[in-house]
């Protein structure tokens, strides 16, 4: 699926938001030692993006969910069939809050509540100085309510301009949730079956997993009682994580182990097709370009309060920024990114560090040797490949790229990738085979950030004859943001 080095998809940033906004040329202003003759800017991400993918079924199992979709929609009012794909979408992929904010010949801002197979009317919209709009959004079934794969909360929609120019959008989403439970009322009887199996097979490999787990949480426990006797002071950190009462027992390296394995239990996967496979909570995204006198500036940020997969892998507090600016002169343009997730973890309430660098018990850290830490993680590795994580999960990637030459920088920014791909366990009937892919999801906030500049003429150079577009200036602009976005290098998501 996902390749790696030069040979992975080079995706231009610029080449539609930032390009779109710039070819038309730059805006025309009185030039001045520090003025800018040519400027572009834009600032786009999404809070969230899922995909849901069923494109990997075997043919066979395809045709009986297009024919039952059909019936499904050709039942439904004309105001209905309109909401939906005139064929079964077996890739549905829909960007969650995304804010879009542009500068160039023009100003543009916008926030949409989702973008994708299928766009809401619900957006917020400024393209001239002054102008701004507000929007409330109300709850959302996706693609629609007769076949509701994700269901986004009521939000708030914000998009404005500003001299400048200054472009912003913005926008708050309470939670989306996906969920495959309508839409397997489309599946096949021999489809249904295999994602039984794969729960089953799911929750056997967690079981194990879990049994080497509480294996290993004994050597922890020696080990703690170990360095507890050695360095007494160790005592107040496990009482901060609720194990200090055990350490006066007359077994406390097995009450301790008790206690270590009530605390990191694993859990068991629900039936796949119930319930939610993903939730995100407490979404807010802006983007915003600005420019002044003397540079072209563009951020986009994005906060998530929490994800959750399958109940098995979460994170919080979530917080990533990007921001490009250039100024058209050697060494101005930059790229600047901070990426944060309070605590990333498989398990429950306590759960185990997704990276493999510590253990923690009622949010406290306790002292694990590095040789436990790295068998803890080898189970949590495990538990990954169970429920279907393909490769690893992408904490905190930046890609960017600025021009030595200050014409331009772009850069993106993903908080948390997680992709997982379900297969069949066994052959089911004569329509799956072993090891045929069920579903495949991907969940991935990002922010994307580019800004170009071109400085204006000296006042005592002579002026050169230029049409009003200022078209040299934008060849020199499109140069320099070809240099910088051709240097992104993606990764290629989805086939």
């Amino acid at each position: 699926m996902a390749t790696t080095g030069r040979a992975r998809l080079v995706r231009v940033l610029c080449a539609s938001a930032v390009a779109l906004a710039i070819t038309a040329g730059p805006l025309a202003r009185g030039a001045s030692a520090v003025d800018l003759a040519g400027f572009s800017g834009s600032g786009t991400g999404f809070a969230l993006r899922v995909v849901v993918d069923l494109s990997g079924l075997p043919d066979a199992v395809k045709a009986p969910i297009e024919d039952a979709y059909t019936t499904l929609r050709d039942a439904l009012p004309a105001e209905g069939q309109a909401l939906l794909p005139a064929s079964f979408p077996f890739t549905i992929d829909q960007r969650v809050l995304e804010t879009l904010a542009e500068m160039g010949t023009s100003q543009k801002a916008q926030s949409y509540l989702s973008r994708g197979l299928i766009e809401f009317p619900e957006k917020a919209e400024a393209s001239e100085e002054g102008e701004s709009q507000q929007v409330s959004t109300t709850p959302k079934e996706i693609p629609s309510g007769d076949l509701p794969v994700l269901n986004a909360s009521a939000g708030e929609l914000l998009a404005s301009v500003s001299a400048g120019p200054k472009a912003a959008g913005s926008g708050t989403l309470t939670s989306v949730t996906a969920s495959l439970e309508q839409l397997s009322t489309l599946f096949p009887v021999d489809l249904q079956t295999a994602f039984g199996q794969l729960t089953t097979q799911i929750n056997g490999a967690l079981a194990t997993a879990q049994g080497t787990l509480d294996g290993l949480l004994g050597d922890v426990a020696g080990d703690l009682v170990d360095q507890v006797t050695d360095n007494p002071a160790l005592g107040g950190l496990l009482d901060d994580a609720g194990l200090g009462g055990l350490l006066g027992g007359g077994d406390p390296v097995g009450d301790i182990t008790d206690a270590l394995v009530s605390a990191l239990q694993l859990g068991t996967v629900d039936d796949l097709l119930s319930g939610n496979v993903a939730s995100v909570n407490d979404l807010e995204n802006a983007s915003e370009v600005e420019r002044s006198t003397t540079k072209a500036t563009a951020d986009a940020t994005s906060v998530i309060g929490s994800v959750d997969v399958l109940g098995l892998l979460s994170a919080n507090a979530i917080e990533l920024a990007a921001h490009s600016e250039a100024a058209g002169t050697d060494g101005t343009a930059s790229n600047d990114a901070s990426c944060s997730i309070g605590n990333v973890q498989v398990g429950g309430t306590d759960g185990i560090s997704l990276d493999g660098n510590s253990i923690n018990v009622a949010g406290t850290e306790i002292p694990v040797p590095v040789d436990q830490v790295d068998a803890v993680k080898a189970v949590v590795d495990d538990v990954l490949a169970a429920i279907g994580v393909v490769g690893d999960v992408g904490l905190c990637d930046e890609e960017g790229e600025a021009d030595a030459g200050g014409a331009s920088a772009a850069q993106r920014v993903s908080a948390l990738h997680v992709e997982l791909g379900l297969s069949a366990p066994a052959a089911v009937g004569e329509l799956i085979g072993a090891g045929d892919e069920l579903v495949r999801i991907v969940i991935d906030p990002t922010v994307e950030s580019a800004a170009a500049a071109q400085v204006a003429p000296s006042v005592s150079a002579p002026e050169p004859s230029l049409p009003k577009t200022g078209a040299p200036f934008v060849a020199t602009i499109l140069s320099g943001i070809a240099l910088a976005a051709g240097a992104l290098v993606f990764r290629r998501r989805l086939a």
